[in-house]
């Protein structure tokens, strides 16, 4: 029988967590776009895309929880440092701009012109209007992960999650 790897600290999940926000949040404005087309399926495709983006946020706030915790021990080398800067100024941007998303897309939707379909044919109008808004921001998650890369692929900066702890 295998055993779960021990975590040795909270840093070291970094590379594990940061992939599921970056999925979600790419997947979201599919099912935007499927509800603009689909217009009779329009609130339960909203519906999902609204999940998938709390989802996709709340996953931001832990991957920046242990990007901070895992940038604590990244060398002072320049190069590393300027990217590492780049990095967190991505994730902390994507961090608040999905946030506000998120809260405006939920108000949105919950919203009585929403719900009782009072508002009619521009439903699809504000979607599309959502939607163009949220791929301008999905590039603030695009650059964080650009920049991760270069840390792991350029810089050579790898996760402590198998490392074993220091002998004390």
């Amino acid at each position: 029988m295998t055993s779960l790897a021990p975590i040795n600290n909270w840093g070291g999940l970094h590379p594990l967590i940061v992939h599921f926000p970056i999925a979600l949040l790419f997947v979201a404005p599919l099912f935007l776009l499927l509800g603009i087309i689909i217009e009779k399926l329009l609130k339960p495709f909203y519906l999902c895309a609204l999940i998938l983006m709390v989802l996709g946020t709340a996953g931001i706030f832990f991957a920046v929880s242990t990007g901070n915790s895992a940038a604590e021990i990244i060398a002072t080398d320049p190069a590393i440092t300027a990217t590492l800067a780049a990095h967190v100024h991505f994730a902390e941007r994507s961090q608040l701009s999905f946030s506000i998303l998120d809260i405006l897309f939920l108000i949105y939707v919950l919203s009585p012109n929403f719900t009782q379909n009072r508002i009619g044919k521009p439903d699809w109008v504000a979607g599309a209007l959502f939607l163009i808004i949220y791929l301008f921001n999905i590039t603030l998650v695009f650059n964080a992960a650009h920049h991760g890369g270069k840390l792991v692929h350029q810089h050579g900066v790898r996760s402590t999650l198998y490392q074993d702890p220091p002998i004390k």
